[in-house]
């Protein structure tokens, strides 16, 4: 899909990136600031500005995005397929919102849209500076007493570090160095690498959410390795069909694994408890709620409210949340943009896009976060402008 941008509308060009940015700003500060910080819980005279961007994000945004979607049209160089490509996601995204009766996929699907021709460097840099600084202020905000810190000090010692759930804080970081590492095109200094495996440390010994510190020391080792110590050109690159195919044997796998579940096959109990009961937990869901095309207005029960009469029915491997809350028709749409965004990362060159993305899947194994879009900005990038990223010379492997 063609992202030239017509030079002849520089102005409105400008004016649409101004309009989705706000929106995208809108967007992430209503996920990872209103609904997960205890800010304006402990700070009532903050309420105003969280109601402020609540409306702005129910009722505001997706009219600005079909506006930067409709100035595209001035913009850029029309596109039957794209025309056709991009009303299918509105559409799809449109069905998905109505059976949750919240916006939010609605709003996603629009920011994927209307991030066609935005230039995706700073589309990136724009995400990870607000969402960075957002965990950062939180973080040590809670740890001198400013707002509160949750502490949970049943089997394992938990803090929230100023979030309502444990985890929030380690996915903010997780995702924002996600980026960081696109932006540095997989090449890490070694003073790069402690100092991100140090903030992931520390984020470990709080909050105990192993999954997240282990997929950070994986990605950040090996771009260490191979662009310090190996040498880029020695990276071996996974072939393009075999890539493109990973969001859907991934999908496939976890959905086999979860289904088969049962505890009285030693090998599954001994994994059922590794994965902190992910896989038995995932089984009831699976047997409560039934797969439709646009999915079921799920109230999930996590552990921590759950009762011998209402068990637990969250599901944390992001295939399957959507799979049941969603529908397996935005699913289907999912996995076809993360093939998308991979086959695009090949063909343009932009191989480390690929690496950081596959890693992103593997991730999702295991956590859900890889289709909440306020956290996988990346997603973002699937029609977005990437000249601003540097391409990878024939010559150079996947890291460089």
């Amino acid at each position: 899909m063609d992202n030239s941008i017509n030079s002849n509308n520089d102005k409105l060009s400008i004016v649409r990136e101004l309009l989705y940015f706000y929106c995208l700003g809108i967007f992430i500060l209503e996920r990872c600031y209103v609904n997960v910080t205890l800010w304006a819980s402990d700070y009532p005279v903050l309420e105003p500005v969280n109601e402020f961007i609540t409306n702005q994000f129910a009722h505001y945004i997706s009219i600005i995005l079909i506006v930067c979607i409709i100035f595209t049209f001035f913009t850029t160089r029309p596109s039957v397929i794209r025309i056709l490509v991009f009303a299918a996601i509105i559409v799809i995204g449109r069905m998905g919102t109505d059976v949750q009766k919240y916006v939010y996929f609605y709003n996603a699907m629009l920011l994927i849209v209307a991030a066609y021709g935005v230039r995706a460097k700073r589309l990136l840099l724009f995400a990870m500076s607000l969402s960075g600084t957002l965990v950062f202020v939180t973080v040590v905000a809670s740890k001198i007493g400013i707002i509160g810190n949750v502490i949970s000090e049943g089997s394992r010692h938990r803090e929230y570090l100023g979030y309502n759930w444990t985890t929030t804080p380690v996915m903010a970081f997780s995702y924002a160095a996600f980026i960081y590492i696109i932006l540095r095109r997989c090449k890490l200094t070694k003073i790069e690498y402690l100092v991100i495996n140090a903030v992931n440390l520390y984020l470990f010994m709080m909050t105990n959410t192993k999954f997240a510190f282990l997929i950070m020391i994986l990605i950040t080792t090996l771009c260490l390795v191979y662009s310090n110590i190996i040498g880029s050109n020695e990276m071996p690159r996974l072939n393009v069909n075999s890539a493109v195919l990973l969001p859907w044997l991934f999908t496939v796998l976890i959905y086999i694994v979860s289904y088969l579940y049962d505890p009285r096959i030693k090998i599954m109990k001994r994994l059922n408890i590794l994965l902190s009961k992910r896989l038995s937990q995932t089984r009831y869901s699976m047997s409560v709620y039934d797969i439709k095309p646009f999915g079921n207005p799920i109230v999930w029960v996590t552990t921590g409210d759950a009762t011998r009469n209402n068990p637990a029915t969250y599901v944390d491997a992001a295939y399957l949340q959507t799979l049941l809350k969603y529908g397996w028709v935005p699913l289907v749409l999912l996995l076809l943009l993360s093939s998308w965004l991979i086959y695009r990362a090949y063909r343009e060159r932009r191989y480390y896009i690929a690496v950081v993305f596959i890693f992103i899947l593997v991730f999702g194994l295991f956590e859900q976060q890889l289709f909440w879009y306020e956290y996988d900005i990346i997603l973002f990038l699937s029609f977005a402008d990437w000249r601003s990223l540097k391409a990878v010379e024939e010559r150079e492997g996947v890291l460089a």
